[in-house]
């Protein structure tokens, strides 16, 4: 049975499994903003809880994403840069240790996926946050997701306003009988890129030897958080 730090990576970004095409609605092209995640299970029936806190990096013109992330488990507290970039049909996805300065490298056959509603999703309502005198209109999805063999369910919500921006993100379910629950929210969402210099390779990274080639799907994350939401595979991180 796969350790519980194991199946984060594979949850943190279960949505934008499409092709930045969708009958719903895919998020603006670039933007940048705080991504907060908690994920819990009870691996052998002992409770366990993970907290990442990540600034993320949104380009799907040029077809890259970058997050630094900070994250707190049970066992250790790291600090990762995260970095995915394609050159034509090759995505690279870097993983630099923010502590010990070390460098790993992914190569994946897949093509990039951009922020999008997954057309199996169902629309479930419109909805609002704050109050109905300044509201933030936003749209709820469902739709179940298989990882490992196992279904998982996901609520999602994205703003209204045509922007498709995340907003919250609730996974629940249980993969290989561990229970799962990730709830992940966004916030100080920013159209724009601040900082372009961000996509640049670290040094460390340069030069450094592929220690992976990825097929699959749920690939993505800097603290190994592969940085699926559904919505990232919604955001990666």
């Amino acid at each position: 049975m796969r350790s519980f730090s194991a199946w984060i990576l594979i949850l943190v970004m279960l949505v934008g499994l499409t092709n930045g095409q969708t009958k719903y609605c895919c998020s603006i092209n670039q933007w940048e903003g705080l991504q907060s995640r908690i994920t819990g299970t009870a691996p052998h029936g002992v409770g366990s809880l993970i907290k990442e806190d990540s600034y993320v990096y949104y380009d799907s013109t040029n077809r890259r994403v970058a997050a630094f992330l900070n994250t707190t488990s049970p066992t250790e507290n790291t600090e990762n840069f995260f970095l995915e970039v394609y050159t034509g049909s090759v995505g690279r996805i870097y993983i630099l240790d923010l502590l010990t300065r070390k460098c790993t490298l992914q190569v994946s056959s897949l093509p990039f996926s951009g922020a999008c509603v997954p057309d199996n999703a169902t629309k479930l309502s419109d909805i609002f946050f704050g109050t109905s005198v300044n509201p933030l209109n936003a749209v709820a999805y469902h739709l179940l997701q298989e990882v490992a063999g196992s279904k998982l369910e996901v609520v999602l919500t994205v703003t209204a306003d045509g922007s498709c921006v995340p907003v919250t993100q609730l996974v629940t379910g249980a993969i290989e009988g561990e229970p799962v629950m990730q709830v992940t929210g966004y916030t100080n969402i920013r159209p724009g890129i601040s900082r372009p210099s961000v996509f640049n390779v670290p040094p460390e990274c340069q030069g450094v030897s592929e220690v992976e080639t990825k097929t699959q799907r749920f690939r993505r994350s800097a603290t190994g958080a592969g940085l699926p939401s559904v919505m990232n595979n919604l955001f990666r991180p």
